[in-house]
């Protein structure tokens, strides 16, 4: 039995409301969902019993795989006291819960998103009838409801039920926040339960936690290298990899399942039922990889998952620490990795009391590697095949990750050219040549601006489309003397790098990414005949400054 669990079950029957404050996977379920069935079964009449046409518990929880989660636990001990349980969560025909609601369905416990529950409160007179003997609310993950903006609703459903019921609410934080809805919901003489001791870290010892520092133009393929490792070394093993973006996660998943990896989408522009169908497939799945967004974040529980892979930096320190949480559980060790690229490491300053280590495995020696060689995997399988549904899939990922990340430069401590440059990185990792072209607004927005005419440098700099070679630009990506540019003064390598290693020279043809036809600010004179330069309106330029006025004419254009 957890402390979550003693603290909370000691003090049966309550006869008080509760405010809980627990670590995310210390058993906080059952630890409300005793003392809800002991609360209905102590306090309602055998009339209301017999028929279970009331509300007895109301459960607030503020995602759907966590409600479906509690609901599959809240049937397994309902069902000895002959109770019934009911889901009400976006995603899923409201006719239907309509139908069950109006049919004689027992309703004896009832998990829900707050969204759902209040449009059947304010649209459902059978509903409304059955909530007016609600002996208990309970809200699940307070602190996250409140970080979703559910404030508002919670008050709107406190105030729909009975002033007579019992309130729990369970938080992993104590936050102003949650002290602030604990005095709108929760009687004056409420108990407050702390589990969490005050020199306990807030991750689990057992779980080894650590972070790699990856190029960006390098992240695809490191992902494919780290994912490919970790089931080797744990055949049965789940792992969970986590994204920043809805758009994100649906291009990881399609493209690692192009490279054979046993992989399983999930985010929330599935339907609920597509949704519980993919997490009950992970759940059931030995040895397979789930790629979703932090809809899998908090309190949903899957066995066996020996590594939590983190892709870039999650919204905050409270997102890492319930994402880390999904692997270490009951009692078993873990392992947590996030990758960053060098804009991002800033995000490991709130996390410095984590007692996260550098990934040794996947530290520069790795990065030199996968550096300086090709896979053939990604190559055959990804790159090669690249069409028009693919290119749709990256452009939406592209325009959703830089939004993300230029919504998150304070925090980070970078500008909006940096921002730019690396996630233009990421998807040139991923062979996407054609990136979308914005409008000036789109990119005031973001805080880069187009350049007054004539203001290129000889050598170039890091911007967008700023002179990439050493005399002469032509719209290239790269720092001075086209170091990590694309398309700078004869781009050796896949990379554009002067003297690089691993391409071929573009007299012959390109590396990977300087393909002719396909180069990025390729010059004649460097001896890529017949490319194109994608961000020039000519092939080559003398002039740097004038490469990238022409490449901004473009662009805005």
């Amino acid at each position: 039995m957890s402390k979550v669990q003693r603290e909370v079950l000691s003090r049966l029957p309550i006869t008080q409301d509760l405010l809980v404050k627990a670590k995310t996977g210390e058993g906080k379920t059952l630890a409300f969902l005793l003392p809800a069935i002991e609360t209905i079964l102590a306090q309602s009449e055998q009339i209301d019993l017999a028929r279970g046409v009331h509300v007895g518990a109301l459960i607030i929880s503020p995602t759907r795989e966590l409600a479906n989660q509690i609901a599959e636990e809240a049937e397994k001990l309902a069902s000895r006291h002959r109770m019934g349980v009911m889901t009400m969560v976006g995603g899923t025909e409201r006719r239907q819960t309509m139908r069950r609601l109006t049919t004689g369905h027992r309703s004896d416990i009832i998990v829900g998103t707050p969204g759902r529950v209040i449009d059947l409160l304010q649209s459902s007179h059978e509903f409304l009838s059955r909530a007016k003997k609600t002996k208990l609310l309970i809200l699940d993950e307070a602190d996250e409801l409140l970080n979703m903006g559910f404030r508002d609703d919670i008050r709107t459903i406190a105030d729909s039920l009975p002033q007579t019921r019992r309130t729990y609410l369970f938080s992993a934080t104590l936050s102003p926040a949650i002290q602030s809805i604990a005095r709108d919901v929760l009687q004056p003489n409420h108990q407050y339960v702390d589990t969490v001791d005050p020199n306990d870290v807030a991750v689990h010892k057992r779980v080894k936690q650590q972070y790699a520092e990856i190029p960006s133009e390098l992240q695809f393929r490191a992902t494919y290298e780290i994912l490919t490792r970790q089931l080797a070394k744990d055949r049965r093993g789940r792992i969970m990899v986590f994204l920043p973006t809805t758009n994100l996660t649906q291009l990881y998943t399609e493209a690692l399942a192009r490279l054979g990896l046993p992989v399983i989408g999930l985010h929330s522009k599935l339907t609920q039922n597509s949704r519980s169908r993919i997490s009950a497939r992970f759940r059931n799945s030995p040895g397979s990889i789930l790629v979703t967004t932090d809809v899998s974040a908090r309190g949903v529980d899957y066995p066996d998952v020996g590594l939590v892979l983190q892709l870039g930096t999650p919204q905050g320190r409270d997102e890492y620490i319930h994402r880390v949480g999904r692997t270490g559980r009951a009692g078993k060790n873990g392992e947590g990795i996030i990758v960053l690229s060098p804009v991002e490491m800033a995000f490991l300053r709130p996390l410095s009391d984590l007692n996260m280590l550098p990934a040794k495995e996947y530290g520069p020696e790795f990065v030199e590697t996968i550096t300086n060689t090709q896979s053939s995997v990604i190559d055959q399988q990804w790159t090669k095949r690249l069409g028009y549904e693919e290119k749709g899939l990256l452009h939406d990922a592209f325009m959703s990750c830089f939004g993300f990340y230029s919504s998150r430069r304070d925090l980070l401590k970078c500008s909006g050219e940096d921002i730019l440059h690396s996630v233009k990185n990421l998807f040139y990792g991923f062979g996407f040549d054609d990136q979308p072209i914005m409008t000036e607004n789109q990119l005031a927005k973001y805080g880069l601006n187009k350049p007054a005419r004539g203001q290129g440098r000889n050598g170039g700099g890091r911007g967008f489309g700023m002179s990439g070679g050493r005399r002469s630009g032509g719209g290239g990506f790269g720092n001075y003397q086209g170091g990590r540019g694309f398309g700078g003064n004869r781009s050796n390598d896949r990379w554009g790098q002067d003297q690089g290693r691993g391409g071929r020279d573009n007299d012959s043809g390109s590396g990977a990414y300087g393909r002719s036809q396909r180069g990025y600010g390729n010059q004649d004179q460097s001896g890529s005949r017949g490319g194109r330069d994608n961000f020039s309106s000519r092939s080559g330029r003398n002039s740097g400054g004038q490469g990238r006025e022409d490449m901004f004419d473009r662009y805005f254009n």
